[in-house]
């Protein structure tokens, strides 16, 4: 069967895949692997001093997230169109 360890979940990725990183700390774990390996990452990370830790190790990542959400705009129903 699949390796359910750490290390055979991070062989397993391939690009482009999508691997959701909740509670990435600063990114060097699951982030940085699955960049590594040409994964898509969503990551979160909801402590401010790690947050700015994740800024700071994936700064390309988060201009073109800034860029992605500044091409839409959100309604109050819940809809969001391209600008």
């Amino acid at each position: 069967g699949a390796d359910a360890t750490p290390l055979g979940l991070a062989r397993s990725l391939r690009p482009g895949m999508l691997l959701v990183d909740a509670g990435a700390f600063d990114g060097t774990d699951w982030t940085a692997t699955a960049v590594a390996r040409g994964a898509t990452v969503l990551a979160f990370e909801p402590l401010p001093d790690n947050h700015q830790l994740f800024e700071e190790r994936f700064p390309a990542a988060l201009e073109r997230f800034e860029q992605q959400q500044s091409a839409f705009t959100a309604s109050a129903d819940g809809s969001a169109s391209r600008r």
